[in-house]
């Protein structure tokens, strides 16, 4: 299936769109600052606690939490991640009937993206259950938490940053698991845009379902290592063409 075929089945309302960091990252807080990745993340909490050292994100939201509290890591994760402005490559490729959407990042891009569409898109967690969900109700799966929707209990519950978060229950082990897997196989084209297989869960879910490579499709960065493509090849195309250029071919598709 090439990538065109893809699209084509996206605007049918066959296709998922899966996106990671790499989807968000031009967008902007309230603070008008790109949001931050995992790693930047660890270094603003562990700066908000007077260390220039480096940790991983769950050492470094565990340290901020014992240090100030779940209601100030909550405060800091909002104001880091609720969005005020999104750009047009976003508003373009959400203006697509997905099938469904699932997304490893703690935002509100694609909300924003769709409103302005007038369109309404339900935010779910792993803490929500899926068989309450309307199967023709558009929703969007937070599978790291929802910033926009957290709090104190969301550190023990959905939202992953701590250790006791990672802790609790992965989403492997969650009823959402199986409802993801369903998804893969009855759609028709699988995009991942600006993910990159970091999430071990999600990462065992398409190895086990290596088979449907051919109709998975990877939208990295331009500046995309070589190594991180031969990973990403084994579960599906590459395509390091960047947000921009994925939209750009959206719209081409959409004008024809």
């Amino acid at each position: 299936m090439s990538i065109q075929d893809g699209i084509d089945a996206a605007f049918g309302g066959e296709a998922l769109l899966f996106v990671g960091a790499g989807f968000s990252h031009s967008a902007l807080n309230r603070s008008g600052k790109l949001l931050p990745d995992g790693l930047k993340l660890a270094q603003h909490l562990l700066a908000k606690c007077g260390l220039s050292e480096q940790a991983d994100l769950t050492l470094a939201s565990q340290f901020f939490q014992d240090k100030f509290g779940s209601s100030a890591l909550i405060k800091e994760v909002k104001e880091l991640f609720t969005v005020d402005e999104v750009q047009p490559s976003h508003i373009t490729v959400c203006n697509v009937p997905w099938k469904r959407l699932y997304t490893t990042n703690y935002d509100n891009v694609v909300e924003t993206a769709y409103a302005s569409h007038k369109k309404k898109l339900r935010s779910l967690t792993s803490k929500d259950s899926p068989y309450s969900v309307p199967k023709q109700s558009p929703f969007c799966l937070h599978i790291n938490g929802y910033a926009i929707t957290a709090d104190e209990r969301s550190l023990t519950a959905d939202l992953k940053l701590t250790s006791t978060s990672y802790c609790t229950q992965s989403f492997q082990q969650s009823p959402w698991c199986e409802y993801f897997k369903s998804d893969i196989r009855l759609a028709s084209a699988v995009f991942f845009v600006g993910y990159s297989l970091a999430d071990l869960d999600v990462s065992r879910i398409l190895f086990e379902y290596g088979e449907l490579a051919s109709k998975c499709f990877f939208i990295t960065s331009e500046k995309t290592r070589e190594t991180s493509r031969a990973v990403l090849s084994k579960f599906g195309a590459v395509h390091s063409i960047g947000l921009d250029a994925f939209a750009r071919l959206v719209e081409e598709r959409r004008s024809l």
